[in-house]
């Protein structure tokens, strides 16, 4: 994430100098400053949505612990302590045991790793 901001960053201030020095070097009585203040703005800006919309991404380590979860549920190696803490947070609901077991064997993969 800091990369991220850094990069952008650093396109931004790129965006400042290519625009303040066009604008230096093809007067029209404007402010290059102003030109190149502007251009990295709009710079930093769209770079940094696009770091947003990274975030929502799908987290590929994450989802490896979804699929050793059931893996392990589907090959019958289900821990039994979880097992029991699922139907629990389930509510007592059957239908959705297996959704908690994940959640919670995926919490535990992450500790572990």
């Amino acid at each position: 994430m800091i990369r991220k901001i850094l990069i952008s960053m650093l396109a931004a201030w790129v965006a400042f100098v290519v625009a303040a020095w066009a604008a230096h070097s093809f007067p029209s009585g404007d402010d290059p400053a102003l030109g190149g203040l502007v251009a990295g703005i709009i710079v930093f800006i769209l770079s940094m949505n696009e770091v947003k919309r990274g975030q929502s991404g799908i987290d590929l380590k994450l989802a490896n612990f979804y699929a050793v979860a059931e893996e392990e549920y589907d090959g019958g190696m289900v821990d039994k302590g979880l097992w029991s803490q699922a139907i629990v947070e389930a509510k007592g609901d059957e239908s959705l045991r297996k959704v908690e077991y994940m959640k919670l064997r995926v919490m535990q993969l992450k500790r572990e790793s």
